[in-house]
């Protein structure tokens, strides 16, 4: 198994024949179940090390719908960001997962999360970070 693993599931399996069988029943079995507009899973998902822009395009992605509101690890940090791209000190569009865990979601708001280890391992009580494994479904484009 290789030692970084990002992209589809199936494209870590070895190519053999039980594979291809897993690709078929896969399409096959989306056919039987995803009703037409369904969507499950992210659409960005951003990866790299640290200070290479990765929440620089997050607050991208933010301005560029009024719907979005960005998640963050606390309320200091979500100021900071919010300031960064220039919204104004009262704003909702950047705030911190307990502001939203306290308000609740907003109906028709589009979520993202920057620092997501940062914020599963404070959510799940962790003393050391998350060793992240996510597990999305995702449009071919998406890969």
């Amino acid at each position: 198994m290789k030692n970084r693993m990002i992209g589809k599931a199936l494209d870590f399996l070895e190519n053999t024949a039980e594979r291809l069988r897993a690709m078929e029943q896969s399409k096959q079995m989306l056919k039987h179940i995803e009703a037409p507009g369904f969507r499950e899973g992210v659409v960005h998902v951003i990866t790299g090390s640290r200070q290479e822009g990765k929440t620089k395009l997050a607050l991208q992605w933010l301005m560029e719908d009024e719907r979005r509101v960005l998640i963050t690890c606390d309320a200091g940090i979500a100021q900071y960001h919010a300031q960064r791209a220039g919204l104004p000190r009262k704003q909702d569009r950047v705030i911190s997962y307990r502001q939203l865990l306290h308000r609740g979601p907003v109906p028709g708001a589009v979520y993202g999360i920057d620092e997501t280890v940062e914020i599963l391992t404070r959510m799940l009580g962790l003393r050391e970070d998350l060793h992240l494994i996510t597990v999305a479904t995702c449009e071919e484009w998406q890969c």
